[in-house]
């Protein structure tokens, strides 16, 4: 990124799907290592981003609603740059695997951020409230098709942490681990 040469490609791929493929060498290097490895899917995603590309197939409400629960399971497609997503998420994770004594555990989670899911709404504090009828039903009739959905990938550990000092100063990854014993 900073020599200028950074390219994001966007294409579409299954998003929970690359995710999983991640997850199989990331639990055996995590049960290598006495770690236990937690995952969160928020299904959500795939909901939401099922329900866009039949709307923007022109589908009626009726059968898009059938489709959501015939393939109430099947892992949705996004258009973003899947390996970007799988890097950010390899290093995230294999810095958390690394730093992380015997015994601890590492969880990753997602979440959709945006848009809310359609029976809930979040406030600006981060509070999750249930939507009334006639919000639902305002959320329901959006006339313009999605265009975008904001998913939040989560990594947190049980591990040393990263110092403060080393985010203010961008020393993020230019550390031995031994700094981080206090």
């Amino acid at each position: 990124m900073d020599a200028g040469r950074f390219e994001n490609i966007a294409a579409p791929y299954s998003f929970h799907t690359s995710l999983r493929s991640i997850f199989i060498p990331l639990r055996l290097a995590a049960e290598m290592r006495g770690l236990a490895l937690v995952i969160e899917i928020d299904k959500n995603i795939d909901i939401v981003a099922r329900r866009a590309l039949y709307e923007a197939r022109g589908e009626s409400p009726e059968a898009v609603e059938a489709r959501l629960c015939t393939d109430a399971d099947e892992d949705a497609l996004v258009v973003g740059d899947e390996m970007r997503l799988r890097q950010i998420t390899t290093n995230l994770a294999s810095n958390a695997t690394k730093f992380t004594p015997e015994g601890g555990q590492i969880t990753i989670r997602t979440k959709l951020i945006y848009p809310a899911p359609e029976e809930t709404h979040q406030s600006p504090d981060g509070t999750v409230v249930q939507l009334t009828e006639d919000e639902l039903e305002m959320h329901n009739k959006r006339s313009d098709p999605l265009q975008e959905i904001v998913i939040r990938l989560e990594v947190e550990d049980t591990g040393f942490g990263i110092r403060p000092r080393d985010l203010r100063d961008n020393k993020v990854g230019n550390s031995s681990p031994y700094d981080y014993i206090y």
